[in-house]
């Protein structure tokens, strides 16, 4: 599995999917067309990194970072639902956080909605906790941050990860474009989509 980074244009049917998914869930039915073009008009974020995670030529799910130093924020996570279970958000989630040790960052955040079960599961396993709200977002139901390493070095947790469920890891953001990770295996529209963070893993 490669974690890489990607235009708005080559993620755009995974963003697709990503608001579909979240829609309906906030909904209780399945999206419209309509909300998810709404929600679409968001896009691009020209402050957002964007990254899919790939099995040779099948997308897997993606992410987005928006690093604003000392912080960098988590957006967008989702992994298709025939990926999840691989750990592939787990993979995205330490991709990112390399990121933005790369540029200077120290704090990660993200906000999520009360009902993204799944993803709030995530997040705690990756180590984020509760913190006081840091926007204004009505649909958020919980802020999330993480402190990582002064060193400039992955966290403990990260190497773990690396180590264990993903064997043969080269870990690291690259300037050439390649694989920032490579391993040998493996908001429902209203006036605007609360698209708080994401369906994993």
């Amino acid at each position: 599995m490669d974690i890489v980074e990607t235009a708005v244009a080559e993620a755009e049917p995974m963003l697709r999917e990503y608001y579909a998914d979240i829609i309906a869930r906030y909904r209780g039915r399945p999206a419209t067309r309509r909300e998810i073009e709404e929600t679409l008009v968001d896009e691009p974020s020209e402050d957002l990194l964007l990254l899919l995670a790939r099995d040779n030529d099948t997308v897997l799910g993606c992410v987005g970072l928006r690093l604003a130093v000392p912080f960098a924020e988590v957006k967008r996570v989702y992994v298709r639902p025939e990926a999840r279970g691989r750990g592939v958000a787990s993979a995205m989630m330490a991709a990112v956080e390399r990121i933005a040790l790369a540029h200077d960052c120290r704090t990660m955040r993200l906000d999520v909605r009360d009902d993204l079960v799944e993803a709030r599961a995530l997040y705690a396993k990756c180590g984020y906790v509760d913190v006081e709200p840091f926007n204004d977002d009505k649909y958020v139901g919980h802020w999330l941050a993480k402190e990582l390493s002064a060193t400039g070095k992955p966290l403990a947790w990260n190497r773990r990860l690396d180590e264990v469920a993903h064997p043969g890891t080269n870990a690291g953001p690259t300037p050439d474009g390649s694989p920032i990770l490579s391993t040998v295996d493996d908001n429902p529209a209203g006036p605007r989509t609360p698209s708080t963070t994401g369906s994993a893993d």
